[in-house]
């Protein structure tokens, strides 16, 4: 087996997707947040925060409590971030 060792650490979507891989994000817990991601009107670069923020959620609490914002709850959270 070949191992690879990557030049650049994971982005943040790659390191989300690797905790859902290894069982740290459940099923229902990942769709939730795919939706958000899917959310029109959300940008590249606040996609990748979110991703960041995420990951940083559960590395700080774990992901029995995660709790994952609604899209309409993320576009409230834009709107004052934009301004």
């Amino acid at each position: 087996m070949q191992t690879i060792h990557p030049q650049q650490p994971p982005s943040s979507f790659e390191n989300l997707f690797l905790r859902y891989v290894n069982g740290q994000i459940a099923d229902q817990s990942w769709k939730e947040m795919m939706q958000t991601f899917d959310h029109k009107g959300v940008t590249v670069l606040e996609r990748l925060a979110y991703a960041r923020f995420m990951s940083e959620v559960i590395e700080d609490s774990g992901s029995e409590d995660l709790h994952i914002p609604k899209p309409e709850e993320l576009e409230e959270l834009l709107v004052d971030i934009r301004s």
